[in-house]
């Protein structure tokens, strides 16, 4: 049952942009993505703003190493960064019903204007495909440059995202294999 819900839909090529090659469960939970994004995105801005709040929880879990998400879904880092990237994609559209509903704030226009910038760094790196160091530390940058404003805006989740960031940097630093020295010599 679960082989049959994982494997690729077969119906749908790989060469579909953004659901081809993906599985049913994948398609299943975009589609109910899509579902609330339109029944409460469009239902009210504040609700908006609440569900990027709640949500950028998940989409920097999934962007992490050691994902729980992943690991609990046993989905690989590769499918846990393409639900990252389809989860900033919808967050960015309730990021702009939220602002257009609930009038311009500073702060919230800084947020906004960062994930925009973290998408536009995406979509360079695509096109350029060779400056993935320019998107990964740009994005990185960005997100930290949203840490602040999100405080300040009341979107508490997203600043102590940041939380489980620094905790996923630093087991990466604990745990990885620490570099000896080694003196050699050349023998006949």
């Amino acid at each position: 049952m679960i082989r049959a819900f994982t494997c690729p839909v077969t119906w749908i090529p790989r060469s579909f942009p953004i659901v081809g090659g993906k599985s049913f469960f994948e398609l299943f939970v975009a589609f109910f993505f899509l579902v609330l994004f339109l029944a409460l995105g469009f239902s009210d801005s504040l609700t908006a703003g609440s569900i990027v709040n709640f949500m950028s929880l998940v989409l920097v879990s999934l962007s992490i190493r050691n994902n729980v998400i992943a690991a609990f879904f046993g989905l690989t880092f590769e499918f846990a960064i393409f639900w990252h990237k389809a989860l900033g994609c919808l967050l960015l559209l309730l990021v702009l019903v939220h602002g257009i509903g609930q009038g311009y704030r500073l702060t919230g226009v800084v947020m906004a204007v960062a994930m925009g910038l973290m998408a536009l760094l995406y979509l360079v790196s695509r096109a350029t495909k060779d400056n993935f160091n320019l998107f990964y530390f740009g994005h990185i940058t960005l997100y930290l440059v949203l840490i602040i404003p999100a405080f300040l805006h009341g979107a508490v989740v997203l600043g102590a995202s940041v939380f489980l960031w620094l905790l996923d940097v630093l087991i990466r630093y604990v745990f990885t294999k620490k570099t000896v020295k080694a003196d050699f010599s050349i023998l006949s």
